[in-house]
Formats: structure tokens, C-alpha cells, sequence
């Protein structure tokens, strides 16, 4: 992770994905304290930005496809995952019980469950 003032380097984040990470998004509502970050293990996992500490996340292989884009909600209790099979989820955190998934149909139609 790089420093955005000093582009200097703040530190790795060790173990983070096995492989591949294809998405990190900062929640900017605590001023940017807070980041999370999807890969191609198939993981979520929500860090803090001064410790680079794993704060929680789902494990290896929770999703169904590799990840290739995280964000939060608004009041950061909230994580959107898009798999690349373009299914969509909402994740309630700290639970990361699954709140709602779209995925797209064989017609291109989307389709929540």
C-alpha cells in the first residue's frame, strides 16, 4: 500500500489475497481509515489503513467466482462484491451474512434472490 500524500510506501498487506487482487475501495466516510479488497481467491476482507491489520472478511473460496470489484454502502456496514460471473452481492459487515445477490439470467434478464 502506497502513502497517497508521499507515494512512499506504507507496508504490505500480508496474506492478503492467494493470488490475484483485482479490487480495493476506501470507505470515505471515516476518512479513509477503513479499506477492503477482493481478489481471485474469491475473498472479501476489510482492513485498517493505519495498522494494515485485517480487521474481517470472508475466508478463501466463500464466493462462487473469483472478485473483481468491491465498494462500500454509505454507512459502511454494507460491502458490494461483483464476481466475474457478474453476479452482484450485498454483504451486511461485521456478520457478512449475505443481504441480497443479483446475478444476470441465460436472456441477459437480472435475477435477485
Amino acid at each position: 500500500l502506497w502513502g497517497a500524500d508521499s507515494l512512499a510506501p506504507m507496508g504490505r498487506l500480508e496474506g492478503a489475497h492467494a493470488g490475484t487482487v483485482f479490487g480495493i475501495a476506501f470507505y470515505p466516510e471515516d476518512g479513509g481509515r477503513t479499506f477492503a479488497t477482493c481478489g481471485a481467491d474469491r475473498s472479501i476482507k476489510r482492513w485498517a489503513t493505519t495498522t494494515l491489520c485485517m480487521e474481517s472478511g470472508l475466508p478463501r473460496s466463500s464466493l462462487a467466482k473469483g472478485c473483481v470489484g468491491v465498494g462500500f454502502g454509505p454507512m459502511g456496514d454494507t460491502l458490494c462484491t461483483v464476481e466475474s460471473d457478474v453476479r452482484i452481492c450485498l454483504w451486511s459487515v461485521p456478520s457478512y451474512a449475505r443481504v441480497l445477490e443479483v446475478r444476470a439470467g441465460a436472456d441477459g434478464a437480472s435475477r435477485a434472490d
